[in-house]
């Protein structure tokens, strides 16, 4: 049998693990993460707008979901911006899965500007 020194065995008892810190590369994808969550946030805010807002019109459901989840909000990446495309309608439409109007939109990705490229009934 081993006898370890009790000071030592005190230590190894108490030594706390410290957590290894985020690598660069793992801080830079969070950031994307998050600002890509933001531009789907303005996106959905351009689009309840130009349609009346929420009392009268509604997104669909994957523009309120976290980005990169199944039934994700559908989104391209052109360089400079998000392109989003969505639907929506009445609240007792989306409610029934129903859509009446398709909204398109781009969000700059420096300045977070948003502009609607295409608001029309499908």
């Amino acid at each position: 049998m081993r006898v370890v020194p009790l000071a030592v065995g005190l230590f190894l008892a108490t030594a706390t693990v410290v957590p290894a810190l985020p690598s660069p590369a793992q801080a830079n994808r969070f950031q994307e993460i998050m600002n890509l969550k933001r531009a789907q946030n303005l996106a959905r805010m351009a689009g309840e707008r130009a349609n009346g807002g929420i009392e009268v019109y509604r997104t669909e459901a994957a523009m309120h979901r976290t980005v990169g989840t199944v039934g994700d909000a559908r989104y391209e990446d052109v360089g400079d911006a998000w392109i989003f495309t969505f639907r929506g309608g009445t609240p007792e439409e989306v409610a029934a899965g129903r859509y009446s109007i398709r909204t398109v939109v781009r969000v700059d990705k420096q300045t977070f500007k948003t502009s609607i490229l295409s608001n029309e009934r499908i």
